[in-house]
């Protein structure tokens, strides 16, 4: 029963397997034919002269297209066969390799009926067995390869034991007696659709782990992608979260104002609609402008720009992502204006340490560093200055593109540092229309 996405992929695999089986076998003996046919015309009078039985000789020829036009048939079709039941059924596998295996041998016996039988039996004929069993590995199933296998054997064993018993064996035998020179073909037959089994069998084995790790790898990025932000859940699926990584970045902490006072009144079910009312176009906007989520707070959320993937323009990025968080609040406010929602944001740029933190049973992908203590300070100074957006003097050096409504805001003492920091605020295109409330 195909039920995970693993197994309705290696069906589709099968599918292209069989397809490829059946154009193998049908180019190989459209070779043999062809190489035969111009051997005869090269060599007329030879075939003429020691042809036993000439329509023996047509029917050899006329099995080998049967088989090359069955093979091509089956090329063409197998795509419909998966379009109406979805897959191929052991059945149908078994039929096949059985129906291929008998063609050959019914090719063997016409040779054994122009030539001396013996002779026919360790022709070039037999090693047909051997491509089938060879290509019944793409079956990738150890039943459908011994299966076949088996048949070659038992079939050549039958051809050789029925023209035994009127036909002379070649004076000249190995020592180890007739029925072991030619029974042994038969049974190397055997163990060859054994080995062949078995390659299949571990073939497999390793495509469906393949398959496997890469259906848990996708479920798990998309429950990280709905946890975390797709950088994140890549760099942590990836491993290269596994050990700190020191770098630049920008660090924005965006908090929703009177977020306690609105959600007071509000049932658990309710705050939530409220946050995904807000979050998501707030979110895709951190996303839009190369951003990261670190962490989702009740009331906000810090991101970060330029980790885990590194950017010259992390600074620039972040102060984008927040004038236009802004302005599509301000539009969302609009069309309602009884119940408006702010939000006010901090950045600040340096060295940070990204990486997983915890134990072996338990860990989370973490950012630290001093950046993100002065961001979430300056997310709580815009109540002092009576700002939405603010930001360090570290990320005005960062800015590369002219932003016209930047204005400096002083030098403010941040909470847990002794030196002022130069500290400035930007404004959004639509606030010369607009009054803000009061921070």
């Amino acid at each position: 029963m195909l039920k995970t996405n693993s197994y309705r992929r290696f069906a589709i695999d099968l599918i292209q397997n069989e397809r490829l089986r059946a154009r193998i076998l049908g180019i190989v003996m459209l070779w043999i034919l062809l190489g035969f046919l111009i051997n005869y015309i090269i060599n007329f009078q030879f075939f003429d002269l020691f042809l036993i039985n000439k329509k023996y000789w047509l029917l050899g020829v006329v099995l080998m297209l049967l088989l090359v036009i069955r093979s091509f048939i089956i090329a063409r079709f197998i795509p419909k066969i998966h379009r109406i039941r979805g897959s191929i059924s052991l059945r149908m596998q078994i039929i096949n390799g059985f129906v291929d295996i008998s063609i050959i041998s019914l090719i063997l016996i016409t040779f054994a009926n122009q030539l001396n039988p013996y002779n026919a039996l360790i022709s070039p004929v037999i090693e047909l067995y051997v491509i089938v069993i060879l290509l019944s590995i793409l079956e990738m199933d150890f039943r459908v390869s011994a299966f076949v296998g088996a048949m070659a054997s038992v079939q050549y064993i039958s051809v050789y034991l029925y023209f035994s018993k009127d036909h002379a064996p070649p004076e000249e035998l190995p020592f180890l007696g007739e029925f072991m020179y030619y029974g042994g073909r038969g049974m190397i037959f055997l163990v060859t659709g054994m080995v062949s089994g078995m390659i299949a069998k571990r073939i497999k084995r390793g495509v469906l782990k393949v398959l496997k790790h890469e259906d848990e790898k996708n479920r798990l990025e998309k429950l990280f992608g709905q946890q975390l932000s797709p950088d994140i859940a890549n760099e942590v699926l990836n491993n290269t979260a596994t050990r700190p990584i020191s770098r630049e970045a920008c660090i924005l902490f965006l908090d929703i104002k009177d977020f306690t006072p609105h959600t007071a009144t509000l049932t658990p079910e309710e705050i939530i609609d409220y946050q995904n009312l807000v979050f998501p176009d707030t979110f895709d906007t951190i996303y839009k402008y190369k951003g990261v989520i670190n962490q989702v707070m009740g009331d906000g959320f810090m991101a970060t720009f330029g980790a885990p993937i590194s950017s010259d323009e992390a600074c620039e990025n972040a102060l984008k992502a927040s004038l236009e968080i802004i302005e599509l609040l301000q539009k969302k406010n609009k069309k309602n204006p009884n119940s408006p929602t702010y939000v006010r944001i901090g950045m600040h740029y340096g060295p940070i340490v990204t990486g997983n933190i915890g134990s072996e049973t338990r860990k989370q992908y973490s950012v630290t560093g001093l950046p993100v203590i002065i961001a979430s300070r300056l997310e709580q100074l815009n109540k002092e200055t009576n700002t939405y957006i603010l930001f360090s003097e570290n990320v005005m050096a960062q800015l590369k593109s002219n932003f016209p409504n930047i204005n400096p805001v002083g030098r403010h003492t941040i909470k847990g540092f002794s030196q002022p920091m130069l500290v400035y605020s930007a404004l959004c295109a639509f606030e010369k229309n607009y009054s803000f409330p009061d921070a």
